[in-house]
């Protein structure tokens, strides 16, 4: 939260012809930095008071002889210029400090909120208690009184409690050769993802093993974690074989290898041994026909020959035919 600071002017016998009022502007008093107040002649030499005596009465006390004022604090200041004990010129100006930055609306999961003296912080009220490191423990709508060197103001703050999540774990495993290695929970509306690896999708793919650590959170809600430890291993190629094949629903024989395949060779016969079918592209399907003609319902043999990274494989077996 933010509050300036504003000057009011109220004039008293400046001189019209000789100076500039104190001008109005908006400052900051309770930053480090200061802000200067000063008198700006409407010649071009600058020199309109040059031998006048100058009278500052700040909440600070009186400072004479300085042409240039450095506000530290709110309050008024009057400024006197006097030549050969005349009144020449004067003007007064207040300044209204407010403290620069005020606590923030918070939510707290499972911990609690302590002020301290060296924030600043003077009292709560609705606790009442001066603050000597207190701790807000319960959710509610504080009213709360801070001081910053000579600055201070009132305010209040929303205080939310809520329990803490508990942090999830998973332990997840893949073959190297699995087309999908990806991990995650379902992507969620109003939910906000952020990866350990700076990725803000719901599932990534991971390629490595290690620890995948994804926070989810949403507005006005507690931080979720979940922490996913990833293996992936060497597996053993894999062949998908089919039992039963429906050609007019054209579910025909075919394999889909989990891994690169170096020889392909795949024989149908009947069951006397007739040949059938027979290929070595590995995208061709049997449909069910010899020579174009429907092939009788029943149960069919198969010859699989392969060769891939473990080696060559002869897989036999039967395949029934539905229509």
């Amino acid at each position: 939260m933010y509050r300036g600071i504003y000057v009011f002017i109220i004039g008293m016998c400046y001189n019209y012809a000789l100076a500039q009022q104190l001008q109005p502007r908006l400052i900051d008093i309770c930053k480090k930095d200061t802000t200067l107040l000063s008198v700006r002649c409407l010649d071009k030499t600058q020199n309109c008071f040059a031998a006048s005596t100058w009278i500052w009465q700040t909440p600070r006390g009186t400072i004479e002889q300085a042409r240039t004022l450095k506000i530290y604090e709110a309050g008024w200041f009057k400024l006197f210029i006097y030549q050969n004990l005349k009144l020449q010129w004067c003007d007064s100006v207040y300044v209204k400090g407010y403290v620069h930055e005020l606590p923030k609306d918070t939510i707290l999961c499972g911990t609690v909120l302590t002020f301290s003296p060296s924030q600043g912080i003077v009292n709560l009220w609705n606790v009442k208690s001066e603050i000597k490191d207190l701790q807000i423990r319960n959710s509610g709508i504080y009213s709360i009184e801070i001081q910053k060197g000579r600055c201070r103001h009132k305010d209040t703050i929303h205080v939310s409690i809520k329990p803490k999540p508990q942090q999830q774990f998973y332990t997840q495993q893949f073959c190297d050769h699995d087309s999908s290695k990806r991990i995650g929970p379902a992507q969620q509306s109003n939910w906000h993802y952020l990866w350990s690896t700076g990725s803000r999708s719901a599932q990534i793919d991971v390629q490595h093993n290690g620890l995948y650590v994804l926070q989810m959170y949403k507005p006005r809600e507690c931080k979720l974690e979940q922490q996913y430890t990833i293996t992936i291993k060497t597996c053993p190629c894999r062949l998908n074989l089919p039992s039963t094949i429906y050609p007019k629903s054209k579910v025909y024989f075919y394999i889909q290898p989990a891994c690169p395949i170096t020889m392909y060779r795949l024989s149908i016969s009947d069951m006397f041994g007739n040949l059938i079918f027979q290929t070595q592209r590995i995208t061709e399907v049997w449909d069910g026909t010899y020579k174009g003609s429907t092939c009788p319902e029943g149960l069919y043999q198969y010859e699989l020959v392969t060769a891939d990274r473990d080696g060559k494989k002869i897989r036999n077996g039967k395949i029934k035919l539905v229509y």
